[in-house]
């Protein structure tokens, strides 16, 4: 879509394989460090409930250290990735501690609220965004309503 919006744009956005490359290595490093995190965070919950207790943390087949490490080279991975779309566009590199943050704080967000749903399709609602603004340094509303019904679509599936 924000390639596609170059058709009414002046200067129009080139195309570029490198932001290819990092919207795609952005989403798999982010996607791959908060699921982790929420396995890391969740590891003693899992273990006391009959429906969790069998995965990987609960039974020791993976170490908290060795999820710790994949999480953190992770959450690097992301924020290096974010280097691809420089020197044009530095707002991916500048936003993207604060995005691993709020993904990492879904999985606290479980014990504080009955709405985590919400917040956790907030988190996917960020990939329509960042990729837009990744691509074209800007926001706009077509980004927006796509993140919403994704947001809604999440937040609905409780």
């Amino acid at each position: 879509m924000a390639w596609a919006a170059n058709l009414r744009s002046d200067p129009p956005v080139p195309f570029r394989w490198l932001d290819l490359l990092g919207i795609l290595m952005c989403m798999v490093f982010a996607r791959s460090a908060a699921m982790a995190f929420n396995r890391l965070a969740d590891r003693r919950l899992d273990a006391m409930n009959p429906r969790t207790q069998m995965r990987h943390l609960a039974t020791g087949v993976l170490s908290t250290s060795s999820v710790a490490l994949f999480t953190l080279l992770c959450s690097l991975g992301f924020v290096a990735s974010t280097l691809l779309f420089l020197p044009s566009n530095p707002i991916p590199l500048y936003a993207s501690l604060p995005v691993l943050a709020f993904l990492f704080g879904y999985s606290f967000s479980k014990r504080f609220t009955v709405l985590s749903h919400f917040w956790l399709g907030a988190a996917l609602m960020l990939a329509p965004l960042a990729a837009w603004v990744a691509i074209r340094a800007e926001l706009a509303w077509a980004p927006i309503v796509l993140g919403a019904a994704v947001m809604l679509w999440v937040a609905g599936s409780t």
